[in-house]
């Protein structure tokens, strides 16, 4: 079954079907990592004195939220591509390219600014709604993944989605039950915005080199 599945793609389909989905794979999980994801659901789940079952059934909505507004937003730019602007797909897999290295900086000026501040201003203009925020690092990716055709779309998608709830669900779970995991709020947020800033650069490069 593996066998007959991959003879369906030629080597360089299947290249880039597993350069995408790493990237979203590692994209996920560092975006969600950074402590103003899950540090307001601990701190609010604290002085709501939540249940555990509704603090992880919170970190699962706002897991999905953050992923399933990202998706959203991907769908309708590809939407505007493709259909208003009659875009075709290469064209639309060099578009992806540009817009990994945009959005690359844009995470790497964004963490040169949170290095003037410090942690506690950071967490104290964080809300619990920020976790479902819209992820723009995923826009390149689903955009890219469209050359692929809609199964591969969907596999990377459904990849995003489940590594970034289950990702949140996961820090929320280990710094509740692991002793002196807490002390990962204290780490830069920055931080996961220059890996995510170098994981786009690196793939835009990677898919430059491999059209």
């Amino acid at each position: 079954m593996c066998h007959s599945f991959y003879n369906n793609w030629d080597f360089p389909t299947v290249s880039l079907f597993l350069v995408l989905i790493s990237t979203a794979i590692l994209v996920a999980l560092f975006h969600m990592i950074a402590p103003d994801h899950w540090v307001p659901l601990l701190i609010i789940s604290k002085t709501r004195n939540y249940t555990w079952k509704s603090k992880y059934a919170t970190a699962a909505i706002l897991g999905l939220g953050h992923s399933g507004s990202s998706v959203l937003v991907a769908v309708l730019v590809l939407f505007v591509g493709v259909v208003v602007l009659k875009s075709s797909v290469h064209f639309l897999t060099e578009i992806s390219i540009l817009l990994m290295f945009i959005i690359a900086v844009y995470f790497i000026i964004s963490g040169l600014r949170e290095a003037n501040e410090s942690n506690d201003e950071l967490m104290s203009r964080s809300a619990l709604a920020v976790s479902a925020f819209p992820d723009l690092a995923f826009l390149p990716i689903f955009i890219a993944s469209s050359s692929l055709g809609g199964t591969d779309t969907a596999y990377i998608t459904t990849i995003f989605i489940a590594v970034t709830t289950l990702t949140l669900i996961g820090v929320v779970w280990l710094t509740t039950n692991i002793p002196g995991t807490d002390r990962l709020k204290n780490m830069p947020g920055r931080y996961t915005d220059y890996l995510i800033g170098l994981i786009l650069v690196v793939t835009g490069i990677v898919i430059y080199l491999g059209i």
